[in-house]
């Protein structure tokens, strides 16, 4: 797929960039529970035949760290916003039930980007909780 304009300015990259896209639907207790999709930049996917293999990606310490580009930082903005149609359909979502939408995107030790995810779920059916610690 072409970069659109929100995944191009996550990744640092250019309008209209080919890059490899992973759309996934999660299920919990037999329920549709998140739509997540992961964009990924050439400089990670190019040479890399697991991101272009369709079967199913689970790796031993995950599919960036096995291909050399481990995620070291993440960046995660949470919003809401109603679901589209489509959305609401695949989620099974109650009418008037809002989204939370998670957006991570992931650096190397370079500091480049080298994932980004936009993860959405029925706001009624998350809890978000995070410790945060520093060195500081």
């Amino acid at each position: 797929m072409q970069a659109p304009a929100d995944v191009a300015k996550a990744l640092q990259i250019p309008v209209g960039t080919a890059i490899q896209a992973r759309n996934r639907l999660r299920w919990v207790n037999d329920e549709p529970h998140q739509l997540s999709d992961s964009y990924f930049p050439p400089f990670v996917t190019d040479g890399n035949d697991l991101f272009w293999n369709p079967s199913d990606l689970g790796v031993p310490g995950g599919l960036l760290a096995a291909t050399g580009h481990k995620q070291v930082r993440w960046h995660d903005t949470l919003t809401a916003r109603m679901p589209s149609a489509d959305e609401a359909q695949r989620l099974m979502m109650a009418p008037g039930t809002p989204l939370l939408i998670h957006t991570r995107v992931g650096y190397d030790a370079e500091g480049r980007p080298v994932r980004y995810m936009v993860s959405r779920m029925e706001a009624d059916r998350v809890e978000v909780s995070y410790d945060l610690n520093t060195d500081d």
